[in-house]
């Protein structure tokens, strides 16, 4: 959620053209003054040459204001850019000048956004059976929650909605975060199996171009509904780790094998450990010391240890 890691190069890059371009017009001047001044061959060239480079940044600088402005204006009712969460479960129509940012958090389903313009969205889903809140409840820890990040924050009121046939709460908030005056436009969302946050932001003072966007945005949301869960008992330890793997990382289960590596084969970070350590425990119930997940490189390791505990299923592999 942290837009400053691209705003700033942004910005940085911002500077240096401004003070290329005066540093250019300056340069000018003075050589215009030489030139009437001495009037050497020399100052009367540079003259020119700096007067025609002046001239020729000013109506770049001009025509990109306009341009980008119109592109602006011309892009505020077009949202037809749709991003798809890995697990194809979840999605949202962008801007097209957006573009997908999976950095902006880990957790999300998927980031967007335009660092030039400073809008962003990104989609957290959680499950119904892991949290046991209902919709009020959600988006009231959940708003809480980003304002007591933030410095000075102010939560809107909550407005009732309806998103793509889901009931939906909405509410807007406002802070500080790491010098930023940013301003969300959030909205929670009830699929039935989940509980989901819209996620949008922009720098305060912004809010009257983007959240016309943002509504756009957030009302595109979809969900399909979630695959129904096999019976795992029946498994082997074998195959039912690979599906514990490939639902935890939201990949599909042929991509799994038990050479698969977790970090460079099958892209799982911390988070991703953590919480497939978890799901392990639930479905085999074992407990996992710290010092034994720490173990776990391959998924062969994962199966070994669960064929070795005494929890352990009947059904072995063949």
């Amino acid at each position: 959620m942290d837009s400053s890691a691209y705003q700033t190069p942004y910005a940085v890059g911002q500077i240096l053209m401004v003070v290329a371009m005066v540093g250019v017009m300056i340069f000018s001047l003075i050589a215009i003054v030489k030139s009437f001044t001495r009037k050497t061959p020399g100052w009367i060239i540079t003259a020119v040459f700096t007067g025609l480079l002046s001239l020729a940044i000013i109506g770049i600088g001009a025509s990109m204001a306009l341009s980008g402005v119109a592109g602006y204006l011309k892009e505020g009712g077009k949202i037809d850019r749709k991003l798809t969460s890995k697990d194809g479960r979840y999605s949202l129509t962008v801007p097209n000048s957006w573009k997908a940012m999976p950095e902006l958090n880990k957790e999300a389903s998927f980031g967007a956004g335009n660092i030039f313009i400073n809008q962003y969205a990104m989609i957290i889903t959680e499950r119904q059976e892991d949290l046991n809140m209902d919709l009020p409840t959600f988006a009231k820890v959940r708003t809480e929650a980003i304002g007591k990040n933030m410095t000075g924050a102010t939560l809107g009121e909550v407005q009732n909605l309806t998103v793509s046939g889901h009931p939906a709460l909405r509410r807007s908030i406002q802070g500080t975060a790491k010098g930023l005056n940013l301003i969300y436009h959030h909205t929670s969302i009830d699929t039935g199996d989940a509980l989901t946050q819209v996620m949008c932001w922009t720098i305060a003072g912004k809010e009257k171009i983007a959240f016309p966007v943002f509504e756009k945005v957030a009302a595109t949301f979809t969900a399909k509904s979630a695959p129904q869960r096999p019976d795992l008992s029946k498994k082997s330890p074998t195959d039912r780790v690979r599906f514990l793997a490939a639902e935890q990382l939201g990949i599909e289960e042929s991509q799994v094998t038990p050479a698969s590596n977790l970090k460079t084969d099958l892209g799982a970070d911390d988070l991703d450990h953590v919480a497939l350590v978890t799901a392990i425990e639930e479905e085999f119930k074992i407990d996992v010391t710290d010092e034994v997940a720490k173990t776990w490189q391959r998924i062969e390791d994962i199966i070994r240890h669960v064929e070795k505990s005494p929890a352990a299923p009947a059904v072995k592999d063949r």
